[in-house]
């Protein structure tokens, strides 16, 4: 994408509960600690290991031992958070969940860090709406 050349309508979303793919070979527990994986883009229980995305709490016991790819769990999040959409540069797809998006331009963002601001955290990734960022801060 190009810098923009006029005003953009803001789209952004508000997230208090969401759903993201649990990992095949999983339990999580009802009121367990998630996180976000960004090397697999899925969810797990809390382990001690760096580099993870606090989530928040699982909704529901989801049963996913015997799972041969991922299956969704719905997670709480701790509060409320502000999500974005931004124009993606081509360099995000659906693998880079809970990533770091960095700003490339005014309206869009990139996975590539060097000499680019960050935004925050990339939470969706769509063809039709861009990414769905989770501001930083």
């Amino acid at each position: 994408m190009t810098a923009l050349a006029g005003e953009l309508a803001l789209s952004e979303e508000q997230w208090y509960r969401q759903t993201f793919p649990l990992r095949s070979g999983k339990k999580a527990w009802k009121g367990a600690l998630m996180i976000g994986n960004p090397t697999s883009a899925d969810v797990v229980p809390g382990v001690s290991s760096a580099g993870q995305v606090f989530l928040g709490r699982c909704a529901a016991t989801i049963d996913n031992t015997n799972g041969t790819g991922p299956t969704n769990v719905t997670i709480n999040l701790v509060k409320e958070k502000t999500l974005i959409w931004c124009a993606n540069d081509g360099t995000i797809t659906a693998g880079s969940l809970f990533q770091n998006a960095y700003i490339l331009d005014d309206q869009t963002v990139t996975s590539t860090s060097s000499g680019n601001t960050l935004l925050g955290i990339i939470m969706a990734v769509s063809s039709v709406d861009g990414v769905l960022v989770q501001l930083a801060g």
